[in-house]
């Protein structure tokens, strides 16, 4: 009998133990431990894309991604204005917009909401990005990062980037770096746009800094000041972007002739 309690003890210490193990194997960790210790075991692009995660705090606690990429050869101003005028081309004016535009300083901010999946697996990344342009450089940091997502594919939630627990939830583990892989593709279409139009135009300094569209002006720099037009009309050389049925501009051979305003 007392063998038998010896073994059932044995046994029951063996199973505490294993159970101790596993607790430990998948414990928690903050998600931007997570996603720095992730980042040194995964590759560093994903299909030619630099992957940026998670690697600051507020201080309030929140999550962001900080970063920045080499423009060798661009001078902060051309920095600045093809940087803008890809952000500009690329938001969705339903929901997307560029809040904040400093062009002394040469940053500006971008609220975003990123669909991604469909169904049961439907994610939409909502946060906002600050892009600073220096001499060869820009930097950003992404923050304010919530993410709406259905739990179980049934409930919706929204949940805080930091909220997440993707050490110990496959789901969470998903939709976070899909965020990550989105911001991403953004930052890198900044990059690759920059390099290849370093020669944009501005020459309306005072103009663009009033945010008024005037005779005379590019494309380029309409875009800094009123973004992408909803529709473009072409008759000729004259061509008609509409913003409004108030706000309508007509280039004619590239250049501002009329103004509706």
């Amino acid at each position: 009998m007392l063998k038998r309690y010896v073994i059932l003890a044995f046994s029951f210490l063996t199973v505490i133990s294993l159970m101790a193990a596993k607790k430990e194997k998948t414990a928690d960790v903050d998600l931007t431990t997570w996603a720095q210790e992730q980042a040194s075991k995964l590759p560093e692009e994903i299909d030619g894309v630099k992957i940026y995660r998670a690697n600051d705090l507020d201080s309030d606690g929140h999550a962001r991604v900080t970063g920045f990429v080499e423009l060798p050869g661009l001078d902060a101003t051309q920095g600045f204005i093809a940087a803008l005028v890809y952000v500009q081309d690329n938001l969705d004016p339903e929901t997307d917009e560029v809040t904040t535009v400093d062009i002394d300083k040469k940053r500006f901010v971008v609220d975003r909401v990123i669909p991604n999946g469909e169904g049961k697996s439907a994610t939409s990344y909502i946060y906002s990005t600050a892009y600073q342009l220096s001499d060869d450089l820009m930097s950003f940091v992404s923050y304010d990062v919530d993410i709406e997502f259905k739990e179980k594919g049934l409930i919706k939630r929204t949940l805080a980037l930091e909220k997440f627990k993707p050490a110990t939830n496959t789901r969470h583990k998903e939709i976070v770096e899909g965020f990550f892989l989105a911001n991403s593709k953004i930052i890198d279409g900044i990059t690759q746009y920059a390099k290849e139009n370093s020669n944009l135009e501005v020459t309306h300094w005072p103009e663009v800094k009033k945010g008024k569209v005037t005779q005379g002006m590019n494309e380029t720099e309409v875009k800094l000041i009123g973004g992408k037009p909803r529709s473009v009309t072409t008759s000729g050389s004259r061509i008609q972007w509409m913003y409004s049925n108030s706000f309508i501009v007509i280039f004619t051979d590239g250049t501002v002739s009329h103004v509706v305003q």
